[in-house]
């Protein structure tokens, strides 16, 4: 009957068994952990292992190899799952992650409860717990913030998320961008109430629970999760921000006045502000007034400024005169926000001076 040698080689993946057949008169013996191994002499080799009497004999460089890592690189995290450990990173080999506690700055939650970004302020000041930032910029190595305003486009606009934690233009602090928030101070019982909805306030960095009013803009915060007189008080946040009529991706406005319509072009599939429609429309109705006027000898404007219905200014231009029935036959109006003229192109009368035929007006 042949023997057999087993060695034990700490490699890349762990302690690695190998055997081979031994013509010596050995005993074989089963050690306590499962391991089978020779009673005899320890072979010689760097990293090589024998089991002599049921003890596992081991270089002094691989047991304090082994001893680090049991010790420093790995952890039981419970449902027979391990994770090898370092500064960096808890890489799972086996199992489910759960219930696992983890401190981004200051701010404690749970894993994939909560998204968290570092950031500092952009000018000097404090933005604290709770407050409602926005994206200003970056330097290049993080991003910068400053309080949200629902009074104004570029406070409201790029409402990125809320504090966590403490930021200063010196020192970074981090704000969650979307999930629980937990530890609040902000969130009275006298103001509000669990599962009421957060907008951006007009209060530099505050929410309220209900749109600011026209024209401020309608950003969505989240949720009340507990409203809390203490610092007790958590919110979900996912940051919805409200758009304007001309942020919409099918509508184009250039240069709005007021009492603008809008003009769906199925050409290109967008809606239009068309200040042509309701200049038409206005010079057909002579929606407009004259403020002054200049009359000729037969008491028939010649030139008048004009105020349209939306407050733009404008000049009246008389292009013809009927001289029979002393009227105005053809004239042009201008529209100084518009840049626009309407035309009016010469009319024709019968015999008792009633128009019988008159060209549309046109806008250019």
């Amino acid at each position: 009957m042949s023997d057999v040698n087993v060695s034990v080689v700490y490699g890349a993946s762990g302690l690695e068994f190998s055997k081979t057949e031994q013509t010596l008169p050995l005993t074989l013996n089963v050690v306590a952990n499962g391991v089978v191994g020779p009673t005899g002499p320890a072979p010689s080799g760097t990293g090589l292992v024998s089991v002599t009497g049921g003890v596992l004999d081991t270089p002094s460089t691989l047991s304090a190899r082994v001893a680090a890592d049991a010790a420093n690189l790995r952890t039981q995290l419970g449902l027979g799952t391990v994770a090898t450990q370092n500064a960096n990173a808890v890489n799972l080999t086996g199992g489910t992650l759960q219930g696992i506690g983890v401190v981004t700055g200051s701010y404690a939650s749970n894993v994939n409860e909560a998204l968290l970004r570092s950031c500092r302020k952009q000018s000097a000041g404090t933005i604290t717990k709770g407050q409602v930032v926005y994206i200003t910029g970056s330097t290049g190595s993080h991003l910068e913030v400053e309080l949200a305003d629902a009074d104004t486009e570029i406070a409201s606009s790029k409402t990125f998320g809320v504090a966590a934690e403490t930021i200063t233009a010196s020192t970074e602090g981090y704000v969650i961008v979307e999930g629980l928030l937990t530890g609040l101070s902000n969130l009275p019982s006298s103001t509000f109430s669990n599962g009421a909805s957060l907008w951006l306030s007009s209060t530099a960095g505050g929410w309220q629970t209900t749109p600011p009013a026209d024209p401020a803009n309608g950003v969505y915060l989240g949720r009340v999760i507990n409203a809390s007189n203490g610092s007790n008080g958590s919110a979900f946040i996912r940051i919805q921000n409200g758009y304007e009529l001309d942020e919409l991706h099918d509508v184009t406005i250039a240069s709005p006045v007021n009492g603008q319509s809008l003009r769906y072009d199925s050409s290109t599939q967008i809606w239009k502000n068309d200040p042509s429609i309701d200049l038409k429309a206005w010079a057909a109705s002579m929606a407009y007034t004259l403020t002054s006027a200049t009359l000729d000898g037969d008491n028939v404007i010649t030139v008048a400024t004009v105020s349209w219905p939306d407050g733009s200014a404008g000049t009246f231009n008389r292009t013809n005169k009927n001289s029979t029935f002393l009227t105005i036959d053809a004239y042009t109006i201008t529209h100084t926000a518009s840049s626009k003229t309407v035309t009016q192109s010469l009319v024709t009368r019968n015999a008792s001076g009633k128009i019988t035929a008159q060209p549309a007006l046109t806008v250019a």
